[in-house]
C-alpha cells in the first residue's frame, strides 16, 4: 500500500517508525519473552492434545485398509466417520487451521483428491458473531470517535472464521445518510494466526526430516510459507481497501462491473468501511446468458490483461444489481481480501500455457508445465505430456461449452497428472487456475451453452501478444 493510501486511513497515534519501543527495563523484556514462550508452549500442548487422537486413529485405519481385515464397505464407513472427526478437530483448532484446510482443498496438484474433497467442506464454516463484538472492534480501532458518526445494526450480514460484516448507517459528517458495510476482524485473530503459523512451520520442518514419511516432495515448509502469505493478505484490511480501489480503477471503463469503494477515514488494519451495494445473490438469476458473459469477460480481463485476479470468486461473493428504471443488470464483486498477481515469469508461463490449450496444442501445454515448473521430479515427461494432451483434446471435442465440459473436471485431471508425475505448480499459478474452476461453476449455472473457447480466445491471444512484445 502506498503512503498516500495509508495517510487516508484512521491513525490517531503515529507508530514509532524505528520499531517497537524498548521495555522500560531489562526485567520487562525478560518477562515479555517468558510470557511469549509460555503462550507458545500452551498452544503447542493444546494442539497436541487435539490432534493426537487424529494421528492414532488415522494410523490404525491405514493399517486396517492395507490389511484385508475388514469388508470394504465397513472400511469405507469407518473412513467417513474418521473424516467427520478430523473436520470437527480442525474447527476446534481455530481459524488458522480452518483456513489451512480450506487452502489445502484448493491444491489438488499437491495433495490427494480425497483429502482436498473432504477439506473442501470447511468452506461452509460460519461463526456466530454479535453487535457487541463489532462495536468492540470499532472501539479498539477508533476510540469513541466513531459513535459520533455512524451506528451498526444488531445482526451481522455474515461471519466467517477471520472476520464479520455488519450493516451500518452514517448519520453525521459529509456521508450522512449513507448506508455502509463494515467489516471487522475477530478479536485476537492476529496473535492467534501468528502463533499457529509459527508452530505449523516448525512442525513442517520436523516432518520433512522424517525419511519414512516420504514428505520431502510436498515441500511442507514451502506450503506453510505460501499459506502464511495468503493469511497475511487477510490480516490487514487496509490492503483489502487498496485492492478494491485498484479493481475499481481497472474496471472504470466498464459500467456493468461494480466493486464497493472503501470509505475513509474509517479504514484501519482491523476495520474496513465500504459502500453497501444493494444486490441479490447471483444464484437467484440462474440461468442468465447476459450475466454469464459479463462474469467471464470480467475474469478474463483480470487474469490476462490486468494481472490482478480476485482470489475468492465463490457465488457468495457475487451479487447482481438490477436497475428498476431500465432493467439493466450489473455484476457486483465483494470480499477482495485475497488477490492473485503473478510475477513477470509466471504471467508469461500462464499466458503461454492457456494459449497452447486454447489452440489445441496439448502436448506443448504439458511440455511447458514440465519445463517451467520450479519444483518437479518428473520421471516420464512424455507420459505427462500425453496425459495433458488427452485432457485438452477431450475438452476441445466438446467445443469447450460449459454444458458439456467442466473446467473443474479438466483442471482436476491435470492436477492428478501433476501429482502422479510430481510436477508441482507454483502457488499463485494454482490459485488462478482454481479461480477459473470456481467461476466456471457459476458460469455453467448461468449459461450452459457459453463457449469458453470462443469467449477466451481473443483475450488470450491479445495477452500473449502483449507479453511477447514486452507490454505490461
Amino acid at each position: 500500500m502506498s503512503m498516500p493510501e495509508r495517510e487516508r486511513c484512521f491513525s490517531p497515534i503515529r507508530a514509532d517508525k524505528s520499531g517497537a519501543n524498548p521495555p522500560a527495563n531489562v526485567w520487562d523484556g525478560i518477562w515479555a519473552r517468558l510470557a511469549t514462550s509460555l503462550r507458545r508452549l500452551l498452544r503447542a500442548l493444546e494442539i497436541l492434545f487435539l490432534w493426537s487422537p487424529v494421528v492414532v486413529s488415522g494410523s490404525v485405519l491405514t493399517v486396517l485398509h492395507r490389511l484385508p481385515l475388514l469388508p470394504k464397505e465397513t472400511s469405507t464407513n469407518l473412513l467417513d466417520v474418521w473424516w467427520t472427526f478430523v473436520l470437527n478437530i480442525i474447527t476446534k483448532s481455530g481459524p488458522t487451521f480452518i483456513k489451512a484446510g480450506q487452502w489445502v482443498s484448493t491444491r489438488r496438484d499437491t495433495f490427494p483428491e480425497q483429502v482436498c474433497t473432504q477439506l473442501g467442506k470447511l468452506h461452509r464454516f460460519t461463526r456466530t458473531s454479535t453487535r457487541a463484538h463489532g462495536e468492540g472492534a470499532l472501539q479498539q480501532a477508533f476510540g469513541d470517535s466513531w459513535r459520533q458518526f455512524f451506528a451498526l445494526e444488531d445482526e451481522p450480514l455474515g461471519s466467517g472464521c477471520v472476520a464479520s460484516v455488519y450493516k451500518g448507517h452514517i448519520f453525521a459528517g459529509e456521508n450522512a445518510g449513507k448506508v455502509v458495510a463494515v467489516k471487522v476482524l475477530h478479536p485476537g485473530i492476529k496473535k492467534t494466526v501468528q502463533l499457529d503459523l509459527e508452530l505449523m512451520r516448525r512442525a513442517a520442518e520436523v516432518l520433512e526430516h522424517i525419511p519414512v514419511l516420504h514428505l520431502h516432495w510436498l515441500s511442507l515448509v514451502e506450503c506453510v510459507d505460501q499459506f502464511a502469505s495468503l493469511m497475511e493478505m487477510q490480516m490487514d484490511l487496509r490492503q483489502e481497501a487498496a485492492n478494491l480501489e485498484r479493481f475499481t480503477k481497472n474496471f472504470e471503463d466498464d459500467p456493468t462491473i461494480l466493486f464497493p469503494n472503501p470509505i475513509y477515514p474509517w479504514v484501519h488494519e482491523s476495520v474496513l468501511m465500504e459502500d453497501f451495494l444493494r444486490g441479490e445473490p447471483v444464484s437467484d438469476f440462474f440461468p442468465s446468458k447476459n450475466l454469464a458473459h459479463m462474469g467471464l469477460q470480467a475474469f478474463l480481463k483480470m487474469a490476462f490483461l490486468n494481472n490482478f485476479v480476485h482470489g475468492d470468486l465463490h457465488p457468495g461473493n457475487l451479487m447482481v444489481e438490477r436497475r428498476e428504471e431500465n432493467g439493466e443488470e450489473r455484476l457486483i464483486f465483494l470480499d477482495a481480501g485475497i488477490v492473485c498477481e503473478l510475477d513477470e515469469e509466471d504471467r508469461r508461463n500462464f499466458c503461454d500455457l492457456f494459449h497452447a490449450i486454447v489452440v489445441g496444442e496439448g502436448k506443448r501445454a504439458g511440455s511447458l508445465m514440465v519445463e517451467r515448473a520450479r519444483n518437479q521430479r518428473c520421471q516420464d515427461p512424455d507420459g505427462f505430456c500425453e496425459g495433458v494432451n488427452e485432457v485438452v483434446q477431450r475438452a476441445r471435442s466438446s467445443g469447450m461449452r460449459l454444458g458439456e465440459m467442466q473446467a473443474g473436471d479438466l483442471l482436476g485431471r491435470i492436477f492428478r497428472l501433476c501429482l502422479k508425475h510430481e510436477v508441482k505448480l507454483e502457488s499463485k499459478f494454482a490459485r488462478t487456475l482454481i479461480a477459473i474452476a470456481v467461476l466456471e461453476g457459476v458460469g455453467r449455472s448461468l449459461d450452459p451453452d457459453l463457449n469458453l473457447l470462443t469467449a477466451s480466445l481473443p483475450v488470450v491471444l491479445k495477452a500473449t501478444a502483449m507479453n511477447r512484445a514486452g507490454v505490461e
